[in-house]
């Protein structure tokens, strides 16, 4: 500070020039009015002035923080309930809550599965982030990212714990594919409850209906079988090879072939895992509503589909019946329709067929 002071003093002198000692002691021209300025008028603006800029720059740090705080407080949805710490929901089946961000979820007994209709579900146990629907594991605290809307759906009787903002339903009058967390949306969603709200279909676990999955023969005999009311302890032993009765699908397989319903690739093998494809469906449906006398009648004048060259002669009357009843369609091929035999079915298909041959028979 002594170094500092010398400095100015000497820089006063010099800017001063010789006039200095000549002024009278404590005069304008005098050293000492120059530290003086320096002690009690240059430092004490420079300190004001430092002090006012600072202040502004932390003013502006603070108002970008106020307004980032702003923007992320979480605002109150409609009809919304806000728990500032854990409350405890009770579900009925079907019984529904809906987080908005920033809100948790920690589901305590029962089984919760997740759909995320806007951002991110984040599992706060091991970090991970689902853009997805998903199950929810119990004890685990799930919590709704900023900007998300995630609605959590019961499958079962069940309790959870909720902070946040968030709407709530005990249970649920609505349809009952939110018990099938992949047919909102779906074009086969329809026909898929159809199927399952008469038993005919099951889903595939976890409360997944499944609608793009392949089909396989097995399982469409097997469908055919439970709209038939098989009794499959009737039947006590399988007239292939490869399929055997302790199977799920073995006695409805036997069953099939004990009515024509199916014949097999040979006397010995029925290949119950193959995938079953567009044109085999239309004969062993037509087969079906053959032997169960199940009329439906023409909707539709018979055409030529663009691919009826890849049509197998064993299956081209069925693939034209079934286009005449309405029952299987074509799909759209440049000005025509091509039936594409040898595509596969998935689920989805399956039941709209199923479900369009009963309803149009009047058997639904």
């Amino acid at each position: 500070m002594k170094r500092f002071v010398a400095v100015m003093i000497l820089a006063a002198l010099l800017i001063c020039g010789g006039a200095a000692y000549a002024a009278t002691g404590g005069g304008a021209g005098d050293p000492l009015v120059s530290l003086s300025f320096l002690r009690e008028t240059f430092v004490e603006d420079l300190l004001t002035r430092s002090k006012t800029k600072s202040g502004d720059k932390l003013q502006e740090v603070y108002d970008e923080a106020d307004a980032r705080l702003a923007y992320l407080e979480p605002v109150a949805p409609a009809d919304s309930s806000y728990a500032g710490s854990y409350t405890q929901l009770s579900f009925n089946t079907g019984g529904w809550v809906s987080l908005t961000q920033f809100a948790s979820f920690v589901p305590t007994y029962g089984t919760f599965y997740a759909s995320v209709e806007k951002g991110s579900l984040i599992n706060l146990t091991n970090a991970s982030e689902t853009f997805d629907s998903c199950a929810l594991s119990a004890g685990t605290r799930y919590f709704a990212s900023e900007g998300s809307v995630i609605k959590i759906s019961a499958y079962s009787d069940a309790l959870g714990l909720v902070d946040g903002y968030y709407t709530y339903a005990a249970s649920s009058s609505g349809e009952q594919s939110a018990f099938f967390i992949d047919l909102d949306g779906h074009w086969a969603k329809g026909s898929a409850m159809f199927m399952a709200d008469r038993g005919y279909m099951n889903g595939v676990g976890n409360f997944r209906f499944a609608p793009d999955d392949p089909v396989t023969r097995a399982m469409f005999v097997t469908v055919l079988g439970r709209v038939a009311g098989v009794k499959a302890g009737e039947y006590t032993s399988s007239p292939f090879e490869d399929v055997s009765l302790s199977e799920w699908y073995g006695p409805y397989v036997a069953w099939a072939a004990s009515v024509g319903v199916v014949n097999g690739y040979d006397s010995a093998h029925f290949a119950p895992n193959d995938l079953i494809t567009r044109e085999q469906m239309a004969l062993i449906l037509v087969r079906f509503m053959d032997k169960y006398s199940i009329y439906v009648p023409q909707a539709n004048e018979p055409i030529v589909f663009t691919d009826d060259a890849e049509i197998h002669d064993w299956s081209a009357d069925a693939v034209s019946r079934t286009q005449t009843m309405g029952i299987i369609n074509g799909v759209a091929d440049g000005a025509g329709f091509a039936f594409r035999p040898i595509d596969t079915a998935n689920r989805g298909q399956m039941c709209a067929v199923i479900e369009r041959m009963l309803r149009l028979s009047g058997r639904d």
